[in-house]
Order: C-alpha cells, then structure tokens, then sequence
C-alpha cells in the first residue's frame, strides 16, 4: 500500500494520470512511475525479512527455558513479516498480527505495568480496526454500525491497558 501509495504521490508531482486502484476489489494493478512488484519480488522480500527471525529464534533455542521469548513473539514477528511484504494482503490480514500481540499481553504477567508496549498494542489495535472500516458499506444505518465497532474497539483496547499498567 505504501508503494502504490508513492506511485500516486510521484505520478500527480509528474503531472501524470494516476492510477485507478480499487477499492476492496482483487486485481492485479501496475504503477504509472515506479516499476511494478511482481511475485518473486515480494517472496524474496519476505525471505529476507524472516531472516532475522529465525537467528532469533535458533539463537533463543539455546537459551534457558525461563529467558526464552515466547511463542506468542515470533508468531507475531512471522505474521508481520507477511504481512509487510505479501504479494497481495488485505487489511484483515492485520488481525493475524494484533491477535497474538494481545494475547502476549494477556498471558505474560512480565509485560504488565509495560506502558509502552500496552499502548503500542492498543494504538495498532485501533489502526487496524480503522483499515478495516472502509470494508464496510456506507449506508446510514452501517455507518452507526461501523463507527460503533470501533468505538466497541476502542474501549477494549482502552480497557486491556488499564488492566495491564497495574
């Protein structure tokens, strides 16, 4: 999104037509400026990010087994390596990453009183809630649904960091 998002910013600088990508629809669409991102570009792009995961987590295997990451971390890290360099990703996908980060918090009592992490957690939470908004339609009556989920959204991630900073 971000790369398809330059190109747009780079083609109006240029004077260029943009282009028309879509919204919610599943097509396959090339930039007007920067070249396009085929398969093998964005594979090779999540092999070189999930590199550093796995040093970590062959170095953690020889650790002991108190001062270990969890589970939990790497999960997340692998799913957010996806995530960032998938050849096509939705904004549901996000789910697959905030997921295992609150439960993380939830079941690690070392991360309570972790402000900073909480709120990262709770910040992404609600971005990835407000990516998903747009999927929704934008009737009058969904827009009180939509704007209802994410304000129910909200007070959970609002509660889940005030149950966590004791």
């Amino acid at each position: 999104a971000l790369y398809y998002g330059a190109d747009v910013v780079l083609a109006k600088l240029k004077g260029l037509p943009g282009s028309a990508f879509t919204h919610g629809l599943v097509q396959v669409m090339d930039p007007t400026v920067l070249p396009p991102v085929r398969p093998i570009h964005a594979l090779l792009a999540t092999v070189i990010v999930y590199l550093p995961i796995l040093t970590g987590i062959v170095r953690e295997s020889g650790r002991p087994h108190g001062s270990q990451r969890s589970l939990l971390f790497w999960a997340t890290m692998g799913t957010s390596a996806s995530f960032l360099c998938g050849w096509h990703v939705h904004e549901k996908a996000l789910v697959t990453v905030v997921a295992p980060l609150m439960l993380e918090i939830i079941l690690k009592r070392e991360l309570h009183g972790s402000s900073r992490y909480v709120t990262a957690v709770a910040s992404l939470s609600t971005l990835m809630m407000a990516s998903l908004l747009p999927l929704l339609p934008d009737s009058l009556p969904e827009l009180g649904l939509k704007w209802s989920l994410m304000l129910f959204s909200w007070s959970i991630d609002c509660c889940l960091a005030s149950m966590t900073s004791d």
